[in-house]
């Protein structure tokens, strides 16, 4: 693996770049400390901030998102369970298809 430039035209050397992904690692710690989440797994932050995001979420909007590619199905099952068990989020029925969950932030 190469690690000398990110961008050859704009001159970006990749210790810089990680360098700054590093300082926004932080901040994003700080403010999942902030927020009371960081005692959550990657998995289930993620998840939450999806559902918080995207209305009308089920895990298969969440297993078809890009962001989630290289998760399993049971790994994002999982954490939505972990999130119900915890009354973060709540499942309903959708109006629109009877199979399928919508899952809601619990304010």
């Amino acid at each position: 693996m190469c690690l000398k430039k990110i961008d050859q035209q704009r001159g970006i050397e990749m210790s810089d770049a990680l360098g700054k992904l590093f300082e926004l690692r932080k901040s994003l710690q700080i403010y999942e400390q902030e927020l009371g989440i960081h005692n959550m797994s990657d998995i289930e932050r993620s998840v939450l901030e999806f559902i918080i995001h995207k209305k009308q979420s089920s895990i298969t909007t969440i297993t078809k998102d890009r962001y989630f590619k290289g998760y399993s199905l049971s790994t994002i099952k999982r954490a939505v369970g972990a999130l119900l068990d915890s009354n973060i989020i709540t499942s309903t029925q959708s109006e629109n298809d009877k199979r399928a969950m919508v899952l809601e932030y619990n304010h």
